[in-house]
């Protein structure tokens, strides 16, 4: 851990070559120190993040449990007093449309952050360019595709690989559950196409077929004609990728239609507001993140599920994943402000070293490609609908 007499060097390094913009010279509206009490101390700084997020819209609620994340992370950072200086959060609605999003960015880039935190993938795809343009040190959280952050030295995303999620499930399907003849059913969107990639890889890698894929909207309504070919092409096995209101169309019309075989899914399934929706949680098996497994040894995923649920309201132990991932992702982004020493061009670099960063999602690292690694485990639903633990080790394997 570097001293804080070495990070204060960094500020004050960091004032030189990013400009007083960026790390404004003291604290707004905050008086000077007292030289006779204080010393030579350097005076507060503050560090101006901004964060681009879908507060309204279709995702509205994503957005939100992502805020609360940022809320929780803003106060931690500046609670824990082992920076010389403090942190800012600057929250922006980008309505989960590219142009809001775009101009969301903008005005941020105007108040002179230090760094941007995307949150959602519309988001980053409408502003990638202008991360680079600007080279803004950023960090994309929330089902981030691989085409909105690949080849920018600017961005770096915490949220896991879609393709990662279906590989593991993929191979759980096939190793555990010995299913031969597995059914796509996918959004249309990247999300989609990235999932059915890895998961079609995945699969006959490991010795099955597709024998059938199929696609839905986002807003879905009637996706008989869909699931009709599905079915028709007698699969032993079912896996559904997506999200928000179609992911829940999905579900619940694959049950209507007569599909009594386990449902196999991803990591948006977890969402509070999908599983609400949901007609029934039996049989369904999805790839989730570590953060139940940590909460239950207490530390700080424990006390960041307390903050939730006082900050919330909601009176529940349910944590939205947005959350716990946007919090990561601002610690992240501190981190490599902190670490690069006063050099914009070392903040990405630094984030990107980090090798077991302590989170509340287990410990991460990034690899070679830059891209993130954390615990990933299969999971399923309890008769009380809370997360059961299936399988801790897949997700180590290559």
């Amino acid at each position: 851990m570097k001293t804080v007499a070495l990070l204060a060097m960094a500020v004050a390094v960091s004032c030189a070559s990013y400009g007083s913009g960026l790390f404004g010279s003291k604290r707004d509206g905050a008086p000077d120190e007292d030289a006779s009490r204080h010393g030579n101390r350097p005076r507060v700084m503050e560090v101006k993040i901004g964060a681009v997020l879908p507060l309204s819209g279709v995702v509205a609620s994503d957005g939100e449990a992502a805020l609360r994340g940022l809320q929780i992370a803003e106060a931690d950072i500046n609670a824990a007093g082992d920076l010389p200086f403090r942190v800012r959060i600057l929250p922006k609605d980008g309505k989960f449309e590219p142009r809001e999003s775009l101009n969301a960015f903008n005005l941020l880039m105007s108040q002179n952050v230090a760094g941007m935190l995307l949150i959602g993938d519309n988001t980053c795809q409408m502003t990638k360019m202008q991360v680079a343009k600007r080279e803004m040190p950023t960090i994309a959280s929330m089902v981030v595709t691989e085409r909105s952050v690949k080849g920018n030295p600017w961005m770096l995303r915490c949220w896991p690989p879609i393709a990662t999620s279906s590989r593991i499930m993929a191979r759980h399907m096939r190793k555990a559950e010995k299913i031969d003849r597995a059914a796509v059913f996918h959004i249309d969107a990247m999300y989609g196409l990235e999932s059915l990639k890895g998961f079609t890889a995945a699969f006959e890698k490991a010795g099955g077929t597709v024998a059938a894929r199929e696609s839905f909207p986002f807003l879905a309504s009637d996706l008989r004609s869909q699931i009709a070919k599905l079915l028709a092409a007698r699969p032993d096995g079912m896996f559904v990728t997506g999200f928000g209101q179609g992911l829940i169309t999905a579900i619940n019309q694959l049950r209507e239609a007569g599909w009594r075989g386990t449902i196999f899914t991803d990591t948006a399934v977890i969402d509070p507001r999908v599983k609400k929706n949901l007609a029934s949680l039996d049989g369904i098996v999805f790839v989730g993140n570590a953060f139940d497994e940590e909460r239950a040894k207490g530390g700080a995923a424990a006390d960041f599920a307390a903050k939730y649920r006082n900050i919330s309201g909601s009176g529940t132990d349910e944590v939205p994943p947005q959350a716990p991932f946007a919090y990561t992702a601002a610690k992240l982004l501190v981190h490599g402000l902190a670490e690069a020493r006063g050099s914009k061009a070392a903040v990405m670099p630094s984030i990107a070293a980090a090798k077991f960063f302590p989170s509340v999602l287990g410990p991460l690292s990034y690899d070679g490609g830059r891209e993130i690694s954390l615990p990933l485990f299969v999971k399923k639903f309890g008769p009380d609908g809370r997360n059961v633990l299936v399988d801790d080790k897949l997700w180590r394997e290559p």
